[in-house]
């Protein structure tokens, strides 16, 4: 009991009008309360649900789109067999496929943040494999622990990387056909 009734009579009646007659009513009005709040909990959890499955496929069909342009420039420049041509073109291949990268990390990942360790290693490997001749055994090597950044930010991180990585293939190892690169993320 709140109140010690041994002394006061008057506080015991008070008691049992509050918690006797009106505590059902106040049960009620507490619990009812309690459903509202839990049922809009569950809305907003169910529209953020929405909303990042939408993002997610919005995220996926950016990716598609622009694996598309990258295949149309590359049908491109299978086209034109002038060195500098092919060599811009494929310089803009490897930068839509950094970007599609990125995207295709955001289209699986929590809403708005990637995983930039792992949209390194995949930069890496579409820099590798677009600017490498098969007789090149250059070794790139991606290390750290996990960086989440925003989209717009992986995004500029993908073009970057892409520019030093093709950079380093091109100023320091086009005339070689061994060698490593060593990226490390902190």
């Amino acid at each position: 009991l709140i109140f010690q009734t041994e002394i006061h009579p008057f506080l015991f009646a008070v008691e049992t009008l509050t918690f006797g007659i009106l505590g059902p009513a106040f049960t009620w009005v507490t619990l009812n309360w309690v459903a509202r709040e839990i049922r809009q909990r569950e809305r907003a959890e169910g529209e953020a649900d929405e909303l990042n499955a939408m993002l997610q496929e919005m995220h996926h069909r950016i990716k598609n789109n622009l694996q598309t342009v990258a295949d149309l420039l590359t049908l491109e420049m299978s086209r034109n067999l002038r060195p500098e041509v092919q060599e811009s073109l494929r310089d803009s291949i490897t930068r839509i496929k950094s970007i599609a990268a990125s995207h295709e990390l955001l289209s699986v990942e929590s809403v708005g943040l990637t995983d930039i360790t792992e949209l390194a290693r995949r930069v890496v490997e579409t820099t590798k494999h677009s600017m490498l001749s098969p007789d090149q055994k250059i070794k790139i090597v991606v290390k750290g622990h996990e960086i989440y950044l925003g989209s717009k930010q992986a995004t500029s991180f993908a073009l970057v990387l892409n520019e030093l990585i093709a950079n380093a293939l091109e100023h320091g190892f086009r005339t070689r056909r061994e060698g490593a690169i060593e990226i490390e993320l902190d």
